[in-house]
């Protein structure tokens, strides 16, 4: 499966430009099985962790998260995720405040130091897309599952190698 990365725009004469990712079928695993959870995909449930991870609720939460993620992955790493906002300097897609979606961060709105996103479905609720997209296909028995997908997972420089990535890993497991 080949993965393409679009050209991300700086200015109206210059582009980044990321390159294809081909990943082959032996990287792809089998969702381990799990109990039905009650809750629907949409029901966003507070999970039980230390408070050092928050999920992302307010106006102010969810900008300061796109903002990080713009920061990270345009400003330092010079990538391109979906269509940065260059205006306000904030990388958002259409999933981002999906009922389906949970960003989770740490920190705070004015300091945010590591953010991840989880996107969760109840069984039969994958988007026809996200099925496509995701190689979901592969399981014959998609419909009875929980499927969750982990993603946008960034991390401030200066604490890179230290516990805030097994934090939001730890807390979206918890979550999910």
């Amino acid at each position: 499966m080949t993965i393409e990365t679009a050209t991300c725009p700086t200015s109206p004469s210059s582009a980044i430009t990321s390159q294809s990712i081909d990943l082959d079928a032996h990287g792809v695993g089998s969702p381990r099985s799990r109990a039905p959870r009650k809750t629907t995909a949409s029901t966003k449930s507070k999970p039980t962790f230390d408070g050092r991870i928050r999920i992302a609720e307010s106006r102010e939460e969810l900008d300061a998260v796109y903002r990080f993620r713009y920061r990270v992955y345009f400003e330092e790493f010079g990538r391109c995720l979906g269509e940065p906002d260059h205006e306000r300097k904030m990388v958002v897609d259409d999933d981002d405040e999906q009922p389906f979606t949970t960003i989770l961060y740490a920190g705070t709105p004015d300091r945010v130091t590591g953010t991840v996103r989880l996107r969760h479905w109840a069984p039969g609720e994958v988007p026809e897309h996200d099925v496509d997209e995701l190689s979901l296909d592969r399981f014959p028995d998609l419909a009875e599952r929980r499927i969750a997908e982990i993603g946008r997972l960034m991390v401030r420089r200066s604490l890179r190698g230290k516990r805030i990535v097994e934090d939001l890993l730890k807390t979206s497991y918890e979550f999910l």
